[in-house]
């Protein structure tokens, strides 16, 4: 029997491989995401504001995560398979962030 030796993936492949889209990761950075919007946002700063910060925080990560799910199911679907290109991980990367500076700003 043949020992089994595992591939070593390209920074290209883990980029826009399976890890192009981790909701894993999303869900973790989401306190971080609520903590610095609440510690640079000056609207924020009086503690009677700080429940609106918190709103107004998960409204916007709501957004990058929409823009995130659907390019999951649409350009970076088949992300496990064939890696995507560096290019369009980070144009939705950008997409999703203006998405995100656009509930912020509204």
């Amino acid at each position: 029997m043949a020992p089994v030796v595992a591939e070593k993936k390209q920074l290209r492949q883990l980029i826009g491989g399976r890890y192009a889209v981790s909701w894993q990761g999303y869900l973790v950075m989401w306190p971080f995401s609520v903590l610095f919007i609440m510690t640079t946002t000056q609207a924020f700063a009086p503690p009677g504001r700080w429940l609106e910060g918190v709103l107004v925080s998960t409204a916007a990560y709501l957004a990058v995560g929409a823009i995130l799910w659907l390019a999951s199911i649409t350009v970076l679907r088949n992300r496990r398979e064939h890696a995507a290109p560096i290019a369009l991980v980070a144009l939705v990367g950008g997409v999703a962030w203006m998405a995100r500076s656009a509930v912020l700003k509204f």
